[in-house]
C-alpha cells in the first residue's frame, strides 16, 4: 500500500513538472481574433529580425479598361465596310481590296484602262460600260447577246455607279428602269428582286416584301437595326465585319 501511494505522488509531480513548463497561450475569443492583425503580428515577432526585413508586395488589380461610345456603332458602321469605303473614295483599291474586286475598283473608281485592270469576259464588259466600246467588238456568246439586250452584271452595274458612269442601252433593262425609277419596281421585276427593289427605292417596310435572310440585311442596312436582333449564323458573322451582300448594296445606291 506504502509503495502505491510513492508511485501515484511520483506521477503527479511529474505532470506538475511538464504543465509548468509548457506554454501557455489562451484561446481566442473567436476566429476573427484567430486571424487578427494583432496575431499576425505576433507571428512575425516570434518568427526574428529576418522575417520582419522582408517585405511582402501587395497584390495589384488590373483596371477595367473603359468603355468609351456606343459599342452599336463600333460593331455596325458603314464605314467598316471596305467595299463602300472605296466606292466613296475613303481608300484607294489597292488598300481595300485584292484579286478580281481590286480590279473593278481601280477600273470605275481610278480610271484605269479595263484592259489593264481586267481579264475574261469582266474586261470586255467593263470595255462596253465604261469605255463606250459596242458590244459586238469587246464581247462573244451569251455575254454579247445580254449586252445587245441591255443587260449588265450587277457586279459592273454597282462599280459604273460608285464612278457615277452612265450605263448605256439602260432604257431597255426592266432592272435599269427600276434602279432609275423610270418603271415601278411591280411591272418591272418579280420574286426577290421585286422585293429588293420596293424596300429600297419605294419606301416600303423590309418586314413586308422581303423574307429570310434579305430581310435581315434590309433591316440593317435600310432601316438600321443590329446585326445581332436581325441576322443568324454566317450572315450576322458577315454583317459585324462590315461585309454585305452585293443586291443590297446595289439596291442601297439605287434609292440614293
Amino acid at each position: 500500500m506504502k509503495t502505491k501511494t510513492i508511485v501515484f505522488a511520483l506521477i503527479a509531480v511529474t505532470a506538475g513538472v511538464f504543465a509548468w513548463t509548457r506554454p501557455h497561450n489562451a484561446p481566442p475569443s473567436d476566429f476573427r481574433d484567430a486571424v487578427s492583425d494583432n496575431s499576425f503580428d505576433a507571428l512575425k515577432n516570434s518568427a526574428g529580425a529576418e522575417a520582419s526585413a522582408v517585405s511582402v508586395p501587395e497584390p495589384k488589380i488590373k483596371p477595367f479598361p473603359a468603355v468609351t461610345g456606343s459599342r452599336t456603332e463600333k460593331v455596325f458602321s458603314r464605314h467598316s465596310n471596305p467595299v463602300m469605303e472605296a466606292c466613296r473614295g475613303g481608300s484607294s483599291c489597292s488598300m481595300a481590296f485584292d484579286g478580281r474586286e481590286r480590279g473593278f475598283c481601280e477600273a470605275y473608281k481610278e480610271d484605269k484602262s479595263c484592259f489593264m485592270a481586267l481579264d475574261g469576259a469582266d474586261r470586255g464588259w467593263c470595255q462596253v460600260m465604261k469605255e463606250g466600246k459596242s458590244c459586238f467588238m469587246a464581247l462573244d456568246g451569251a455575254d454579247r447577246d445580254l449586252c445587245e439586250k441591255g443587260r449588265f452584271p450587277r457586279k459592273h452595274m454597282f462599280w459604273a455607279r460608285c464612278a457615277n458612269i452612265s450605263l448605256p442601252h439602260g432604257q431597255s433593262d426592266p432592272l435599269m428602269q427600276a434602279c432609275h425609277g423610270e418603271k415601278s419596281c411591280f411591272t418591272s421585276l418579280n420574286g426577290p428582286e421585286r422585293g429588293l427593289c420596293e424596300a429600297y427605292t419605294e419606301g416600303k417596310s423590309c418586314f413586308m416584301v422581303l423574307d429570310g435572310a434579305d430581310r435581315g440585311w434590309c433591316q440593317v442596312m435600310k432601316e438600321g437595326k443590329s446585326c445581332s436582333m436581325s441576322l443568324d449564323g454566317e450572315d450576322r458573322d458577315r454583317c459585324e465585319k462590315g461585309y454585305y451582300p452585293g443586291n443590297h448594296l446595289f439596291w442601297e445606291h439605287c434609292g440614293k
